[in-house]
């Protein structure tokens, strides 16, 4: 990673899949010396995980997205499929069969996929 001006900015966003490109091209400064453990504590554990590498803080995660499955009953009824069937986790979804991708749409404030049942 290297920055086009010698001199980076103090504070910038940075998404959680960019953060290592940042930190292995020496981009970031660790901050946890900085960082009082009542302000550390703040943030979930598993918000603030990606952000460390070596338990060492080298940035501060500005936000985090909520995600939801809808399903329609009607659909699930109509397929024989039941609550059970729901998938739990992405692997779930990824390894079910009957789910296949049917739409997708974005937004400038938000983003939705859609599945469809056969």
């Amino acid at each position: 990673m290297k920055l086009r001006h010698p001199v980076g900015p103090d504070v910038f966003l940075l998404s959680p899949g960019d953060f290592l490109r940042y930190y292995n091209g020496g981009a970031l400064a660790d901050l946890t010396p900085h960082l009082d453990p009542a302000v550390r504590a703040d943030f979930l554990p598993q918000v603030l995980q990606t952000r460390l590498v070596d338990d060492r803080v080298y940035g501060l995660p500005m936000e985090i997205e909520p995600l939801a499955l809808y399903y329609s009953e009607t659909a699930f009824e109509q397929a024989g499929l039941a609550e059970g069937d729901l998938p739990r986790t992405w692997d779930d979804l990824s390894r079910r069969r009957c789910w296949r991708p049917s739409r997708r749409s974005w937004s400038s404030s938000s983003a939705s996929a859609g599945w469809s049942l056969p």
